[in-house]
């Protein structure tokens, strides 16, 4: 089923499918009376260096802080995920707007780089970063 169609400046197309496994559409097979692609099978990158149950934890966190408590069922449907490649996917489809940059997010095969930008995307906003590098220069305006 397509859930998000974003034009590219180039003419095509991108898709964002509710499915069971990413896939690229290849070439159409036939126009009428639907159109029909080949599909190459898109698995998912499995890079991730953490152990898996850790960083569940931490991703329902960062989703806790942003679903209302009016919104329970939702919380609990997403601890009940124990894939990352759902979990992310159904992070991106909730927090990340607009659809053009949830659409890329979720092309992103790299499990571990998906995660990286979920972290930095959805924290929160009055945690605050310094750069070692620029700390030295901040000292002073910061007494």
């Amino acid at each position: 089923m397509i859930t998000t169609c974003v034009k590219q400046k180039d003419g095509t197309s991108n898709l964002m499918l509710a499915g069971i496994q990413r896939v690229r559409l290849l070439n159409a097979a036939c126009k009428t009376p639907f159109q029909a692609h080949v599909i190459e099978l898109a698995d998912s990158i499995h890079d991730v260096e953490e152990p898996v149950e850790s960083v569940i934890q931490e991703l329902i966190g960062i989703c806790k802080t942003r679903i209302p408590k009016t919104e329970k069922p939702i919380l609990e449907m997403l601890k009940a995920l124990k894939n990352l490649d759902q979990l992310t996917d159904q992070m991106c489809a909730l927090f990340i707007e607009p659809a053009d940059a949830r659409h890329k997010l979720m092309q992103t095969l790299s499990l571990k780089n998906r995660i990286h930008t979920l972290r930095i995307l959805l924290q929160p906003k009055d945690r605050y970063f310094a750069i070692p590098i620029l700390l030295p220069f901040a000292l002073p305006i910061l007494q």
